[in-house]
């Protein structure tokens, strides 16, 4: 699946329900599905957050994993921010960290993309 948004809060929802289709016609497991829902949505509000730019949104099922990468035109690296219960906002790329296997940026001409992984159970892959 690959798809651009527009940088609003309504490609934030537009990604869930993309991702939700996507996710439903390959099978995934209920629960991976909810992880790679959360993450993507979290990628996606950063980038209109903080990129203010275009993006795609390209999920990738293989055995055994799901990758989710987000392209968007901004060169500035995603912060991790410290664990702070008190934080009103900032904990979003904790979430991607917490619920995927590994995530990652790199940057590409003048913008960047954060890939997540998300380990799934045994399943057959669409051909």
């Amino acid at each position: 699946m690959r798809h651009r948004y527009r940088p609003d809060r309504e490609s934030c929802v537009q990604v869930r329900r993309d991702m939700r289709a996507f996710l439903d016609r390959c099978e995934v497991d209920a629960d991976a599905a909810e992880d790679a829902l959360l993450i993507a949505n979290e990628l996606a509000c950063n980038a209109v957050d903080h990129a203010h730019t275009p993006f795609s949104l390209t999920a990738t099922l293989s055995p055994g994993s799901l990758r989710i990468e987000l392209t968007d035109g901004s060169s500035e690296a995603p912060r991790l921010q410290p664990h702070d219960t008190t934080a009103e906002r900032g904990r979003g790329l904790q979430m991607v960290e917490h619920l995927s296997s590994r995530w990652s940026f790199r940057r590409n001409g003048s913008g960047k993309t954060v890939v997540a992984d998300v380990v799934l159970p045994a399943m057959t892959v669409p051909a």
